[in-house]
């Protein structure tokens, strides 16, 4: 089985990939979400194929590559087919790789590479507000979290 990727997701792969995301693909956060959308097989398909097609198998532990390829693969063959499924499962990934990262990260070119490849602009403009709250949701409750544990500190 040979596929051709489709050259309009390089660009969003490559800043999904620039962000880091390949640490957040082999997490078991991105493993709930694939089962989630009942895709776990799939992704464990391409990770297979993947890995049968290299030369040299990397069998180091927390290795993300075989992911960051099976990810472009998948919105490769999600990209042909542009519907409200695969943007959900884009929002989702996005939104939960926010959540698992510790720093803050920019989607603004990821948001243009998705409307690039003919996402709605609201659409888009939604996911990356989505984003955006829930990084400062995130730093809220760490902010708090500290606060909290400095007050437990202090009566001891």
């Amino acid at each position: 089985m040979h596929y051709n990727i489709n050259k309009k997701i390089i660009p969003l792969c490559e800043n999904l990939i620039l962000l880091d995301i390949g640490n957040y693909l082999i997490s078991d956060n991105f493993k709930k979400l694939l089962d989630k959308f009942g895709i776990a097989d799939v992704w464990s398909i391409l990770k297979r194929y993947i890995i049968s097609q290299d030369r040299c198998v990397i069998l180091h532990p927390g290795y993300p590559g075989y992911d960051e390829i099976a990810l472009i693969y998948f919105l490769s063959i999600t990209a042909e087919n542009v519907d409200i499924v695969s943007l959900n499962f884009i929002e989702q990934i996005l939104v939960d790789f926010t959540k698992y990262s510790p720093e803050k990260k920019d989607f603004t070119k990821v948001g243009k590479c998705l409307v690039d490849l003919g996402y709605d602009k609201k659409d888009v403009k939604s996911i990356l507000s989505k984003i955006s709250y829930s990084n400062k949701l995130e730093k809220i409750v760490k902010r708090k979290l500290i606060f909290f544990i400095n007050v437990l500190k202090s009566s001891i």
